[in-house]
């Protein structure tokens, strides 16, 4: 149901693809799991690790295979027993960003986004790299939204460097004991976080918005005050729970 509203959206972003495009499909990830609104699955999570203080996405290895008699790049991996594939982040016109492409050379650090979502990020310029010592206040942060405590979240772009914004890759991030706690119990979410930290691509899967953790006044009328809350459309998100869902990836534009 949701694959005709995402092509739409696309299409509406002036990011319509060919079918004759390359990696697209029926693609198995992980998400963080969509609990009320009209999004019609989660959003997915991004691996990370940490690189001496600072945050990096993990990127797929990059492999050659054969589609239709022609010779494409993909990035797929093993992590945590779920094949992550770059596909994964192929929906809401995604699939058109540079940052996507299996072979684009990046260095795959978070970096701090524009923007006034978080006020503790107002120092912080956009393009910095996002590093352990922002989120040392993350047991008790909390914003006025919600419950305090439940974790410290930040705005962030990814595989993005010298990119336009209107192509750069919306990640969040957040560090919770939660996650921490989730790590324990869950195979891939320990091998796709790191020491509370987990992320996500931020493109909401209804009509491609960016929500957010804890970001939006209003949120507590749909009760998304302590979850992800997309506000075009009063979409809400789990981070707490990742959920293994399919969708319809759309083929990357011909390389």
């Amino acid at each position: 149901m949701g694959t005709p509203s995402l092509r739409g959206a696309a299409a509406a972003l002036g990011t319509a693809t060919s079918s004759s495009g390359a990696g697209g499909g029926i693609t198995q990830y992980v998400a963080i799991e969509n609990t009320d609104g009209p999004a019609p699955r989660g959003m997915p999570i991004v691996p990370l690790t940490i690189e001496g203080d600072e945050l990096k996405g993990v990127w797929p290895e990059v492999k050659e295979t054969t589609e239709g008699g022609k010779t494409v790049q993909v990035a797929e991996t093993e992590i945590g027993g779920v094949t992550y594939s770059s596909q994964w982040f192929q929906y809401c016109g995604v699939q058109t960003y540079p940052g996507v492409r299996p072979g684009e050379e990046q260095d795959n650090f978070l970096r701090a986004s524009s923007g006034d979502t978080y006020g503790w990020m107002s120092d912080i310029d956009a393009g910095n790299k996002l590093t352990v010592d922002m989120f040392d206040d993350y047991e008790e942060w909390g914003n006025g939204i919600g419950k305090s405590g439940l974790g410290k979240p930040a705005m962030a772009t990814w595989r993005s460097e010298g990119v336009s914004p209107q192509s750069t890759m919306p990640v969040q991030v957040l560090r919770s004991t939660k996650i921490e706690e989730l790590a324990e119990e869950n195979e891939f979410m320990a091998a796709a976080t790191e020491d509370g930290f987990m992320a996500w691509l931020d493109k909401c899967t209804h009509f491609c918005c960016v929500p957010g953790f804890k970001a939006y006044e209003g949120s507590a009328k749909f009760g998304g005050e302590d979850r992800v809350y997309c506000q075009c459309h009063q979409s809400v998100y789990s981070p707490f729970s990742p959920v293994e869902k399919s969708f319809v990836a759309l083929p990357r534009p011909e390389e």
